[in-house]
This record gives C-alpha cells, sequence and structure tokens, in this order.
C-alpha cells in the first residue's frame, strides 16, 4: 500500500496550483512509510479543511527525512492543524525538516508548524528549522513546533525565528502545551511573537514532566 511504501523526492514541488490539498493518510490509514525529500522544497501548499490537516493528515510510525516546507496556507475548522501534520503517533522520526514563510489559521484546538498534536509513543525529532511562520487559533494549544506533545521522545536541535503564535490558552515558543516524558533539547526560539490569554511561554507552557535542556529564548 501506499501508505507503508517508501518515498524519494528528485526535484522540488510547487502546489501553488491546487486550490486545496487534500492531505495523505488519515485516522484509518495514517501514513505510516518513510519519505525522504532529499532537500527539495514543497511550496505553495494550500489546503482549506477540517480535522487532521497537513500535508499529512496523521502519521503512525513513520519516517520523514531532508524536507522544506515553503508558503503553504492551512486553514482548518476543526483540530489538529498543521503544515507538515496534523497528527503524529506510535514511534515516529522527523528529521531536518524546516517549514518556512508559512501560515496555519485554525478553529480548533491543537496546532502548529510541524505537528498539530503529538499523542503517543515516541517521536523523535532532529534539526528542525521554523522560520518567518504564523498560527493563528481560535482555542487552545499553539505551538511553531507544535500544539500539543504528550509522548515520549524529544525534539532537539531546534531553531525557530520571526514567528507569530495566537490562541487562548497554552501558547508555547516551541510546544503549546507539553506533557508526557517528552524532551526539548537545544532549541533556540527568536523574534517570536506570542499572544493568548493564559499559559504563553517562550518555549513550552503547561510543560509537566517535560525535561529542558540549553534552551534559550532571544529577543
Amino acid at each position: 500500500e501506499l501508505n507503508t511504501s517508501r518515498f524519494v523526492v528528485n526535484s522540488d514541488i510547487d502546489m501553488s496550483v491546487i486550490s486545496s490539498f487534500e492531505p495523505i493518510g488519515g485516522t484509518l490509514a495514517p501514513f505510516s512509510g518513510k519519505l525522504n525529500g532529499n532537500g527539495h522544497k514543497i511550496s505553495g501548499l494550500k489546503i482549506d479543511g477540517t480535522s487532521k490537516s497537513g500535508l499529512f493528515a496523521s502519521l503512525a510510525n513513520a519516517e520523514i527525512s531532508n524536507l522544506v516546507i515553503s508558503g503553504a496556507e492551512v486553514k482548518t475548522k476543526g483540530l489538529y492543524s498543521a503544515v507538515l501534520a496534523g497528527q503524529i503517533v506510535g514511534n515516529t522520526k522527523l528529521n531536518n525538516i524546516a517549514g518556512s514563510d508559512s501560515k496555519v489559521f485554525a478553529d480548533g484546538i491543537y496546532s502548529g508548524i510541524i505537528a498539530g498534536s503529538a499523542d503517543s509513543g515516541n517521536l523523535t525529532a532532529t534539526d528542525i528549522n521554523v522560520i518567518g511562520s504564523t498560527v493563528i487559533s481560535k482555542a487552545n494549544y499553539v505551538g511553531a513546533f507544535a500544539g500539543h506533545v504528550n509522548c515520549g521522545g524529544s525534539v532537539s536541535d531546534i531553531y525557530i525565528e520571526k514567528i507569530t503564535l495566537g490562541g487562548a490558552e497554552y501558547v508555547g515558543g516551541v510546544i503549546g502545551l507539553a506533557e508526557g516524558t517528552f524532551s526539548v533539547k537545544n532549541a533556540t526560539v527568536a523574534d517570536a511573537r506570542l499572544k493568548g490569554v493564559s499559559e504563553i511561554s517562550g518555549i513550552a507552557a503547561g510543560k509537566g514532566e517535560v525535561s529542558l535542556t540549553d534552551v534559550k529564548v532571544i529577543g
């Protein structure tokens, strides 16, 4: 099946001609394969959807690497909204992923650039960059990396710059609401504009038992 296959991107992909992209995978058949972007860029992604919106609706035990997504615009009326993946579960790995000049506008909870929420298993994310992007939600749980994380694993070597995040409660420069045993390591948030009603943090709002190591907020 395609959802469990391995893919390698061989050139940049311009998706601007698609008025509203249908996300890959879903609740019943999440993407569980491997995608190597090979350093190439996906540009002009546009989604006008409901719940679980992003390039991938849902990732489960997947591996995504060496990918740039630029100039995306995601508008959703439901839960789990992001540029890369609406929801992440299982033992998923993300490596060398960048989101730039992108926007997410959501009516529901769990909104981010890389992921709306990571809900179970162990997420391992390394070398993540989010630059010049915006996430605005009418609800709770907003972050540049993810709106919500409740799992094991870690995100390390993450750089976030020139971002605007807005929501109700739990707005964080890296993660909105962080729970579980997740770790944030070597993270920098620079020139961030955060707005919310309560529980606002430069790194992770409501961090619970999550560990933070070598993290800094600039400007």
